[in-house]
Parts: structure tokens; C-alpha cells; sequence
């Protein structure tokens, strides 16, 4: 699935989702390419996929992605977001493909990039839904909105969300911070106590995780 993005201050028009679907479908012929909201400026696109060993070639999909950006950056006059969902074989797959597609792009900000690759942001789309229930949200989030409270320059929350990002790993996060790693320690216990919850708690820890991919 693709979304069209303009420039600032020009909308999105009817003749830059044609001019879009044309520079998929050509030379391209193998493309099978549709405008699917002219209002949400989204384009779907169904393209054979390499398969080797149950699994398609990302590789192949990345050099064609490539191409295509290159050419709307000479060509066009706005420019694209892109979500490739997972492969699912047979024909029932399709429409699996098209909803993990478009799970992702509407799950993902602008900042995210132009390629967004479903196998790379499954947690974040699957845990997105939940945005949308209020009361698991609320419970989920509640921890974190205490810390963020508590926390007026954002250290605290800069400091766990890189903690995640370095897989949990205090030298990494450390290094990434540059801090020492007693005031890593430091940071974490007040972590632990602003939101009352245990990080070497396996379930709490994941608790925090999935609170922040809900911010």
C-alpha cells in the first residue's frame, strides 16, 4: 500500500494518484495497481513476489522499491510512504497481505520513512489496535502517564525508550546515552519507583514496553 504525500501547503490531487499509478504500471507490466482512497491518498499495489523456500526475496522487493523512489524523486512533484506486508500463499493470501499492508501504514507516522516493512514492525501494529480500545489503552498507558508526569525534561522517558532500543542491554545504553552506568542504574530505579513496576519482572518489563509503543 502506498500513500501519497505532497508538498507543504499543496494538497493531494486525483491527477498525482494517476501519475503514481502510472509510474507502477509501466514499464512495469506485471503490476496489478489500483487507487483504493482518493480521499486518504492511498494506492494498492499486487506485484508477483520471489518465492525461495516458502519465503519471498526481500532483497528483490528492496532493489524494486528502490528503483521506483528514485523515480518519483526525478519525476514527481510529491512524495510516498510505502508499506509492504507480509507474504501468504495461495490465493486467500492476497487479501492477508493487503490487511497487514494496510495495518502498517496506518499505524506509522510520516517521520517512520518512506519504506515501512510489516516484518520489521509487527509488534507496533499489532499492539496499535489497542490505541483503539480505550480501556485497555487507559490501563496500559497508566504506568507510563505517571512517569512522564513526574518527569518535566524527559529524561527519564528518553532513558527507557533507548534502554528498549539497545534490546535491554545496559553497556548499550550507556554508550548511546553517554552517561556511566550507575546513573543508568540511577535512572532506572527511579523509573521502577514512578511507575511501580519491577524492570527484571519479566511481565512488568513488558508492561513498560508496550505502554511506550502505545504513546
Amino acid at each position: 500500500m502506498i500513500k501519497v504525500i505532497p508538498l507543504p501547503g499543496e494538497p493531494v490531487t486525483l491527477e498525482h494518484l494517476q501519475k503514481l499509478v502510472h509510474l507502477l504500471e509501466y514499464p512495469e507490466r506485471d503490476n496489478i495497481v489500483g487507487i483504493a482512497s482518493v480521499s486518504m491518498n492511498e494506492i494498492v499495489v499486487l506485484k508477483p513476489v520471489t518465492v525461495v523456500n516458502n519465503a519471498w526475496n526481500r532483497k528483490e522487493e528492496e532493489k524494486r522499491v528502490a528503483k521506483l523512489l528514485k523515480r518519483i524523486d526525478q519525476e514527481c512533484d510529491f512524495s510516498i510512504q510505502m508499506a509492504i506486508g507480509d507474504y501468504f500463499p495461495e490465493l486467500v493470501g492476497i487479501a492477508k497481505s493487503y490487511e497487514t499492508a494496510k495495518a502498517t501504514i496506518e499505524s506509522s507516522h510520516i517521520s517512520d520513512g518512506p519504506i515501512l516493512f510489516y516484518q520489521d514492525r509487527k509488534l507496533s501494529v499489532l499492539v496499535s489496535s489497542i490505541k483503539h480500545d480505550p480501556w485497555r489503552a487507559t490501563q496500559l498507558k497508566a504506568p507510563i502517564e505517571k512517569l512522564v508526569a513526574a518527569d518535566s525534561k524527559g529524561v527519564m522517558l528518553k532513558t527507557l525508550r533507548t534502554f528498549f532500543e539497545q534490546n535491554c542491554d545496559l553497556a548499550q545504553t550507556c554508550e548511546t546515552l553517554h552517561i556511566h552506568r550507575n546513573t543508568l542504574r540511577y535512572r532506572l530505579e527511579k523509573i521502577e519507583q514512578t511507575t511501580k513496576l519491577n524492570i527484571n519482572n519479566l511481565d512488568e518489563k513488558v508492561q513498560l514496553y508496550l505502554a511506550l509503543k502505545c504513546l
